[in-house]
């Protein structure tokens, strides 16, 4: 056994029975509908009716909102204990309200004979194998053959078409065999035997073994449409509609009979068991009824008591769970139930208010800075996602290199000193050069050409990109551009960067610290 009760169904199919719906009580934000409508039809899975019911009142009701047993009385909980009784199910049953021709309605099975030859025994033998033909067909030939045979006429065509009408093929209620010993002994067959005999000679007997079937085969069939040329009608009994739908099925096929067939109780099933929970067939299309069109009628006319009854029962259900998706306070009809999946609330309340608040969009800009969308996930059917703010240009800081002639690349002492410009690199480059020259500094390592002297030392300037990123809730028209902010971190402060640095989620690489105080040294 999968652990599955007969009755149980899914949230999704229990919202076509009008127990639960996409809609709260406490909001009408879609996405925060969809959340608590959707960890609710997680955390309840399959179950009964009334626990579906029960758990969408619950949840509709919202978080701080206890109900007692008579609270929880509503339309969905009157239905669904309708539906408790067994009498409402689910499945595929012939569509309700299709109207019928009124011609031909019957329930049979056709049996067409198989075609009559003669052996080399001189015995009358019907083909019913593969690729065989009918009596139909053998009739018609003999029609064909021009009606003489030794000087007689073998068949008229109102004799034809008697025959025809009575044995092509042959309509009973029930499926049976016939035998060459049925043709033989049933009068009903008179006609038959005496046109084989006419066509193969009085002296030809029918086959050897006079239990065979002469039957080349058997169907079922409901008769014969008054509609059956008008493409734009369905007719109830012949074409037979179906549809998967909530029904319930009347006990007679009166209109007002409101006396109904079970299609379930209460007892273990298979996984899958619940697909189809009508599972008789002594019934006819004019009996059943959409849910639809008894609900309302059936919630109304159930009495209070049965309701919270059931609602109790389903209370105590859900008490037993291990996840405490139901709390508890007091005793007797007085105590109070309350839904308790509500951790998610409050962040998908500020999510929501964050992200509505300044009706923002992806792409905006403002104020040099650019709206992203970062960490996106979907959940409940809505994309989910955080925001940043990024710069709209590229910043940068230049630092100078410098490549003595046995080093291999650029040396990386001067990496701390950084420019805001490439131009302010090349004249610290300059002056550092001049510097030198001024305070009596000579080459180790240069080239002469005639009296100049050039260093072999070489100057580079390379680049690094600042990035940053600036939390979504921060509005840009009311802070520094991304300039003036790079601008702080260069130069301000550490307790002035204290200040910002909670506005940003990753803030420009600068490592600043604060001296620790000086002491005053004794004599």
């Amino acid at each position: 056994m999968s652990g599955e009760w007969k009755g149980w169904q899914t949230w999704d199919i229990f919202e076509k029975a009008g127990i639960v719906e996409n809609a709260v009580d406490f909001s009408e934000e879609a996405i925060i509908v969809d959340h608590a409508v959707g960890r609710t039809k997680r955390a309840i899975g399959k179950c009964w009716p009334m626990d579906a019911a029960v758990a969408y009142t619950l949840m509709k009701a919202g978080p701080n909102n206890p109900l007692k047993w008579a609270d929880m009385v509503n339309t969905y909980t009157r239905a669904a204990a309708v539906m408790m009784t067994g009498k409402v199910g689910w499945g595929e049953v012939p569509t309700p309200s299709t109207p019928s021709c009124g011609h031909d309605e019957v329930t049979a099975y056709t049996h067409a004979i198989g075609y009559p030859t003669i052996n080399s025994d001189s015995q009358i033998i019907f083909k019913t194998g593969y690729g065989s033909s009918t009596l139909r067909a053998w009739l018609d030939a003999q029609l064909e053959a021009g009606n003489v045979h030794e000087g007689q006429i073998i068949i008229s065509d109102e004799e034809h078409k008697a025959l025809v009408a009575k044995y092509c093929p042959i309509r009973l209620s029930k499926q049976t065999t016939i035998t060459y010993l049925t043709l033989m002994q049933d009068s009903f067959f008179a006609d038959l035997v005496a046109l084989l005999q006419k066509v193969f000679g009085v002296k030809a007997q029918l086959g050897g073994n006079h239990t065979l079937s002469i039957l080349k085969a058997t169907k079922h069939t409901h008769g014969k449409c008054k509609w059956a040329d008008d493409p734009t009608k369905t007719c109830r009994h012949h074409d037979r509609p179906t549809s998967r739908i909530w029904s319930m099925i009347r006990q007679n096929a009166d209109e007002g009979d409101t006396d109904f067939k079970i299609a379930w109780r209460r007892a273990p099933t298979h996984s899958g068991g619940n697909h189809q929970q009508w599972n008789i067939s002594n019934y006819k299309p004019a009996q059943v009824v959409a849910w639809d069109e008894m609900r309302r009628g059936m919630s109304q006319g159930i009495p209070e008591s049965d309701v919270i009854k059931s609602i109790r029962e389903s209370l105590a259900r859900m008490m037993k769970r291990e996840d405490n998706i139901v709390s508890k306070e007091g005793r007797g009809k007085n105590s109070l139930h309350a839904w308790s999946d509500w951790g998610w609330l409050a962040e998908m309340s500020a999510y929501v208010k964050n992200t509505s608040s300044k009706n923002r969009k992806e792409g905006d800009i403002e104020n040099g800075w650019k709206y992203c969308k970062v960490r996106s996930r979907r959940s409940f059917g809505h994309e989910i996602a955080d925001f940043v703010w990024r710069p709209v240009e590229t910043i940068k800081d230049y630092l100078c290199g410098r490549k003595e002639p046995s080093d291999w690349s650029a040396s990386g002492v001067l990496n701390t000193l950084r420019f805001s410009t490439k131009q302010q690199c090349i004249d610290f480059m300059a002056a550092v050069s001049q510097a030198h020259l001024d305070n009596g500094g000579h080459y180790a390592n240069r080239t002469h050409d005639g009296l100049e002297k050039v260093e072999n030392g070489e100057w580079s300037i390379r680049s690094v990109e600042l990035s940053m990123t600036m939390h979504g809730r921060i509005d840009p028209e009311d802070y520094l551009t991304p300039q003036e902010v790079v601008a702080m971190w260069r130069n301000g402060a550490p307790a002035v960067l204290a200040e910002h640095k909670s506005n940003f989620e990753k803030s420009p690489s600068y490592t600043v610290k604060q001296a620790p105080p000086k002491t005053e040294g004794g004599d």
